[in-house]
Parts: C-alpha cells; sequence; structure tokens
C-alpha cells in the first residue's frame, strides 16, 4: 500500500461493504472525492515532513561532516509550541491505547463467536495458515558463528515522548 491508499482505507473503512470474495466501497461521488484530497494532502504532508528529517536520522561523524555542528548531543531547549505539539501527541497516545484495547477485545469477541467455523459470512474470516520461521538459538548451536555472516547491523534514531 502507498501512504495515499493507506490513507483512503482509513478515512472510507465505515463505508467498506464485502462480499462474495470482494470488497467496495459505497460512497457517493462527494465523499470520494473529498476522500481522495484529504488522503492526497496527507501524503504531501507526510513526504514533505519525512523529507525534512531525512538528514538527522543519519549520524553525523566528525570527519565526515564539512561543518562542526555545535549543537549536535545537546538538548534543544522546549518552548510553548513544542510543548503543546508534545501534549497532543501525548493525548493521541493515550487515545491509541484505549482504541487498542477496544479493539483487542472486540477482535477476541468476534473469535469467540467463530468458534470452530471458519469464520462469519461478509463479517470475518479466521482460518489457520502455515508460517515458517528460522529457530535461531538451535542454528547457533548447530553452525555457531553463521547466523553472524548474515545479520546486518543498522543504526537509527529513536524518538521517545517523555
Amino acid at each position: 500500500h502507498s501512504e495515499f491508499e493507506a490513507s483512503l482505507h482509513r478515512k472510507l473503512q465505515d463505508k467498506k461493504v464485502v462480499g462474495a470474495g470482494s470488497e467496495f466501497f459505497k460512497v457517493t461521488p462527494i465523499e470520494i472525492d473529498r476522500a481522495f484530497d484529504e488522503a492526497e494532502e496527507f501524503a504531501i504532508e507526510l513526504f514533505e515532513r519525512r523529507k525534512a528529517i531525512e538528514e538527522y536520522s543519519i549520524p553525523l561523524e566528525p570527519e565526515n561532516s564539512e561543518s562542526s555542528n555545535d549543537n549536535l548531543g545537546i538538548p534543544k531547549e522546549s518552548d510553548q509550541y513544542i510543548n503543546s505539539l508534545a501534549n497532543e501527541l501525548r493525548a493521541l497516545k493515550a487515545s491509541l491505547e484505549t482504541m487498542k484495547n477496544r479493539h483487542e477485545l472486540l477482535e477476541l469477541e468476534l473469535k469467540e463467536l467463530v468458534g470452530y467455523h471458519q469464520g462469519i459470512v461478509g463479517v470475518a474470516d479466521w482460518k489457520f495458515q502455515a508460517r515458517s520461521s528460522i529457530n535461531k538459538p538451535d542454528l547457533e548451536r548447530d553452525h555457531p558463528g553463521l547466523l553472524e555472516n548474515y545479520t546486518k547491523r543498522t543504526l537509527s534514531r529513536t524518538f521517545r515522548l517523555k
């Protein structure tokens, strides 16, 4: 999914109709136009913001930087705008947690109603599917060092709200 498509699906989620192995969205032309416009605005802003912080996500190495950055590693002072953004983010995180909890309870209740069936027609599927994974402890025990040869180490910045 592109960011645009994912945003569009979120906007139209309550208009989704599932049936006979397909899904579609029952919307008016005005609703679809509004949803497209909002999804496009979101995707553009998301792209622009990600692009704007891209350079800050790559660690600077002193020998590779052309100019020294005296602020590197020093926390920035907060102001009213920054505090307002942080408070809004905290409130959204709390709302998301509440919604995640409700989501989990609703999903469990639907699974209970499905029982041993494969799903509920037009509502949900709950089928078994096979998945394979590597047993890292056994691989390392049987072939010491092999896992290290195929392990890629990356460095990233982690954002944590205080």
